[in-house]
């Protein structure tokens, strides 16, 4: 979230909750390009406003987020715990959350995203420009 700061061309929504959550929220403090919206009930609807979804997750048994994702055509980056990295398949990346080069590179795509919405089809990436570069809303973990 440091890393993010106060991009507006990147936004950042937060889906989910746990026990990180407040620790997140300070981190987040007043930044109005990042949103938390707690427990999701209409994925779907929730989905179609990210151009990216990010799994970060330490523990994760079989990662239906993942699944959910690949079928609203979305592009993943997930981290190499339990069943991630099966289900993010040829739709995404596994990524060290770790690691601040991999987050480093996590900002990079979301940036890419923004200015290009990316499709996947017969598990190739397919970028298509974007008409106007202001609608925001990348970055969805």
């Amino acid at each position: 979230m440091n890393a993010l700061g106060d991009q507006r061309e990147v936004r950042l929504l937060l889906g989910g909750f746990g026990p990180d959550e407040q620790k997140l929220k300070r981190l987040a403090g007043s930044r109005r390009n990042i949103s938390f919206y707690g427990q999701i009930d209409r994925v779907d609807d929730f989905l179609g406003r990210c151009d990216l979804v990010a799994i970060p997750s330490k523990y994760e048994a079989y990662g239906l987020v993942a699944t959910e994702a690949r079928l609203a055509a979305r592009p993943l980056i997930v981290s190499g715990v339990g069943g991630l990295p099966e289900q993010v398949g040829d739709a995404g990346l596994i990524v060290d959350f770790e690691d601040e080069a991999s987050t480093v590179k996590l900002l990079k795509i979301s940036v890419i995203c923004h200015l290009y919405r990316c499709r996947w089809q017969a598990g190739e990436p397919v970028w298509i420009p974007r008409k106007s570069a202001s609608r925001g809303g990348c970055g969805c973990w």
